[in-house]
């Protein structure tokens, strides 16, 4: 059974095997297929031939078996594949926000950002002068680097209309860094190693970690291929693509799967949020998560839910999707 070899290659799932109530076999009724995976994955940008390519860092899911006409929770995994490539100067910024790291690797990854981005101290002081900020962003040679001074002359309009945007567009300057821009920058490269080397080495990230990524891939492939897939967005699909070229294994996303971003305005109408954890908790104050509680009480049983562990927003994403796709 494939669905079993593939389990056999994550060290960090759970099996449930829990039945779910009559309600579900209704609400799946046009699902023909043998499992339902709702997943997630968090990425690791790297550069490939000048090119900004996404690959997987975490992944994260919830499995349901079809068995004899009713509807289970099978198990839930959370996983973690080696890296690409390892040289810092290819990767792009790693946030503490988007890894699943020990508490206190968070907290040395948390001390880092603080070092590095602007946008902590500009919450700490506030909506002060616009010579204020501009005295703080100069202060941060990530500033020098990717905030021109027409970018920061219009950052500062938006700051006097809306303060929380505007640390909001700066907070983005995170997507931007790049190690090979921080090179002939000795401090802010140093701390920039340093915090790769956090991530990559913690205990419980190579805890989880596939150790035959190749194969995983193949079988992914062939699973997902038998299976009613539930994202949120496609580039979950093309990260495992580009994960599988790059060990030259092919991976054929032509997949039969709903993706609930197209529920985003609907999400917007509803909870002025189409985010992951904002909208679960808008549905699960709009009283249309009861259904799910028994679930949720045996998921946290494993599992800290924390937005952006792929295996809690997979769990949101499965949510959203039984709640709105009928």
């Amino acid at each position: 059974m494939i669905l079993d070899t593939w389990l056999s290659l994550i060290p960090n799932k759970v099996k449930l095997s829990i039945k779910l109530d009559d309600i579900f076999n209704k609400l799946y009724k046009n699902i023909k297929k043998e499992y339902i995976i709702s997943f997630d994955v968090e990425f690791i940008r790297i550069k490939i031939h000048d090119t900004q390519v996404r690959t997987v860092h975490e992944m994260g899911g919830i499995i349901l078996v079809k068995k004899e006409n009713n509807w289970y929770l099978s198990h839930i995994f959370h996983l973690n594949l080696p890296p690409i490539i390892s040289d810092p100067k290819k990767i792009y910024f790693l946030s503490s926000t988007y890894c699943t790291l020990s508490e206190k690797n968070t907290k040395i990854i948390e001390k880092i950002e603080k070092k590095l981005l602007p946008h902590y101290e500009l919450i700490k002081k506030g909506d002060v002068s616009d010579k204020k900020i501009v005295k703080i962003l100069n202060k941060y040679k990530l500033c020098d680097i990717y905030l021109s001074n027409e970018k920061i002359k219009k950052l500062l309009e938006k700051k006097n209309t809306n303060f929380n945007k505007f640390i909001k567009d700066i907070s983005k300057l995170k997507h931007l860094v790049y190690g090979n821009d921080l090179v002939n920058y000795r401090e802010e490269y140093k701390l920039y190693k340093k915090m790769l080397s956090v991530i990559f080495n913690d205990e419980g990230s190579l805890a989880r970690t596939i150790e035959l990524p190749n194969e995983f891939i193949k079988l992914t492939n062939k699973l997902f291929s038998q299976s009613y897939l539930i994202v949120k967005g496609i580039e979950d699909f093309k990260a495992i693509k580009n994960h599988g070229l790059l060990l030259n294994v092919d991976f054929d996303d032509t997949f039969d799967y709903f993706d609930i971003a197209k529920f985003n305005q609907i999400l917007f109408e509803k909870c002025d949020s189409a985010e992951l954890e904002k909208t679960y908790l808008c549905l699960e104050k709009l009283n249309h998560t009861k259904i799910f509680d028994k679930y949720l009480s045996a998921i946290k049983e494993h599992v800290d839910l924390k937005a952006h562990n792929p295996l809690t927003d997979a769990y949101y994403t499965w949510i959203i999707f039984t709640v709105l796709k009928e």
